[in-house]
């Protein structure tokens, strides 16, 4: 177990196995440390000022010498912002005839701005309208699904034991 250099915080390392009481207490002593911080400012800290800096490399915002809190966090919002435009759900519709002949069972489908490094969350989308008869059938294709790989612009679905029979849609989130 490591501890951190300035808070004394647990660090489990490689096979030290991960204990909630260490995880609470990490979490105690950030929450004492932040409440004495924004205590000896009456609870504003927007005008503390980053004296010093790590190195980083990581591609999100760094404080600058000398810049505000405020300024700072500004920053971390606008990334974060910029981070998830463009990152939305889209439906796309899976056909009965669309699957390969035989197993594994695949179905590749156009999903716009998907990248070959994007990793979706998929799941079943049942539009307005649609009937209880219609639901349990859209369930039992889906349920078929095993696996999704996205592709440059294209989205591959695996249905490795059986094939659907059925048309339906599915959202594909995170794009």
């Amino acid at each position: 177990m490591k501890y951190t250099k300035n808070l004394n915080m647990k660090i489990p390392e490689g096979v030290d196995p991960i204990d909630i009481s260490d995880i609470t207490g990490n979490f105690e002593t950030l929450d004492d440390e932040m409440s004495k911080k924004a205590n000896s400012t009456g609870g504003d800290i927007s005008s503390t000022t980053i004296k010093t800096l790590d190195p980083v490399v990581e591609k999100f915002p760094v404080p600058v010498a000398g810049e505000s809190a405020k300024v700072f966090l500004g920053k971390v919002k606008k990334f974060i912002e910029d981070s998830n435009a463009g990152r939305k759900v889209q439906e796309v519709t899976l056909t009965a005839a669309g699957w390969s002949s035989s197993a594994p069972y695949t179905q590749t489908v156009n999903v716009a701005g998907i990248t070959e490094n994007d990793r979706p969350t998929l799941s079943l989308y049942l539009p307005d309208g649609i009937t209880a008869a219609s639901v349990d059938l859209q369930e039992k294709a889906y349920a078929c699904v095993n696996r999704a790989v996205s592709g440059a612009g294209k989205i591959t679905v695996y249905c490795y034991n059986k094939k659907p029979t059925t048309d339906f849609q599915i959202q594909v989130k995170g794009v």
